[in-house]
């Protein structure tokens, strides 16, 4: 009996609804952390643990779920991934016990962490390589609507329900999505593949191979950035301008709403630069440099500086992300390694996002958290760095390929 295939069309869809529901299930914690702080009564640091749980087992889960993610179904891998999700969403919004919460909020890191890697493995058999532009910046549309609604959404259900229905909601939604998956995705078959041009390498040949190991400290760095704003965004608005919640929902959703126009800018940089991907990410963490000093300085003027210089970073961030986690995985087709890469880069992005919910955690309490600008700042030009030595890694490896051998 013959299954009907996905189109083009039709992948992208299924792909772009599951992973911006996927932020719906993630991001939510961002808008309860000011709640939970003053219904709990925890401290910062004790809140960073929730966040970075998270962040590090989502890191580990896409090392391996990435590489797995290259050998199995992603029709079933997508939906395993939403459908636990969702439950543990509901765990965690019954529970007040912060032990328990942490492992419970690190247990859907690695759920959700089944996703990235099968999905842009997905995009990549249905859809040509021409398109990798389009499909960066479409996907990380995903991811800029993902935290309006989480954001949004979240912060609006918290006013008039409380923290525990920011959790409760999502989990609806997401296993409601995950059944709509299953059923939609009927096979794996392809409608468009791209078949390999290369016989399949490891994983661990390729990373040294191609430099890769560069470009994951890079991943690094704009994780440490991008998600320290993303997680402690709301709660850094509020404490220095003194905002109340809803205030601070107003102010917070304009990140992210500002933020994807940096996916469209660095689509349209990367065609400007004949699609040389290494100079455009260079470009876009070297002017977040800028924008986070630029924070740091003019910030605490008043709330509408300090959201536009934190949105502008962001921006540019979800810019260089976007080519990082989709265009540069898909670039390894031809090795059958986009799940793996993909997973790679993410795992890469998502070490940085726990090194930054623990180290923003402590450096607001000691110090203050406006002065968290100062380890954004170091991390931008660590992966500014890494990126150059990308760039100089493989022309000296071109170099060498092409000086003749001696007998």
């Amino acid at each position: 009996m013959n299954q009907k295939v996905l189109t083009p069309k039709s992948a992208f869809l299924l792909c772009w609804f599951a992973y911006t529901l996927a932020y719906f299930g993630r991001v939510n914690i961002s808008v309860a952390i000011p709640v939970m702080e003053k219904t709990l009564g925890w401290s910062n640091t004790q809140l960073g643990l929730i966040g970075s749980s998270f962040f590090w087992i989502y890191a580990i889960g896409q090392l391996i779920n990435g590489s797995i993610g290259d050998h199995v179904s992603p029709r079933k891998f997508v939906f395993i991934g939403l459908f636990f999700s969702a439950l543990l969403n509901l765990a965690f919004g019954s529970l007040t016990l912060l032990p328990i919460m942490i492992v419970i909020w690190g247990i859907n890191g690695y759920f959700q962490s089944m996703l990235w890697g099968p999905i842009v493995r997905t995009l990549s058999d249905h859809i040509h390589p021409r398109r990798n532009n389009i499909v960066a910046v479409g996907m990380a549309a995903s991811m800029t609507v993902g935290y309006l609604m989480a954001w949004g959404l979240s912060g609006k259900i918290v006013s008039l329900l409380g923290w525990r229905w920011a959790f409760w909601t999502p989990s609806v939604i997401l296993a409601l999505y995950a059944f709509l998956w299953l059923i939609k995705v009927k096979s794996d078959k392809f409608h468009n593949a791209v078949h390999p041009t290369k016989s399949k390498q490891s994983l661990l040949k390729i990373t040294w191979n191609d430099g890769l190991w560069l470009i994951m400290i890079a991943s690094i760095a704009q994780g440490v950035v991008k998600e320290g704003i993303n997680l402690w965004g709301p709660m850094l608005l509020m404490k220095t301008h003194g905002l109340d919640l809803s205030s601070t929902v107003a102010y917070s959703i304009l990140i992210p709403a500002i933020g994807f126009s940096g996916a469209i800018l660095a689509g349209l940089l990367n065609k400007k630069l004949n699609h040389r991907e290494k100079p455009t990410i260079l470009i876009m963490l070297i002017a977040s440099g800028i924008t986070v000093m630029a924070f740091h300085i003019f910030g605490a003027g008043s709330a509408i500086s300090g959201t536009l210089f934190l949105s502008l970073t962001v921006a540019l961030l979800n810019g260089a992300n976007s080519i990082l986690m989709t265009i540069i995985p898909l670039n390894y087709v031809k090795y059958k390694r986009v799940s793996s890469v993909a997973g790679l880069l993410d795992f890469s992005a998502y070490v940085g996002a726990g090194l930054s919910g623990i180290f923003t955690g402590i450096i607001a309490d000691k110090f203050g958290i406006s002065t968290v600008a100062f380890l954004w700042i170091a991390f931008l030009i660590l992966g500014s760095l890494a990126l150059l030595g990308n760039m100089f890694f493989k022309r000296i490896a071109a170099h060498a390929k092409d000086q003749p051998q001696m007998h």
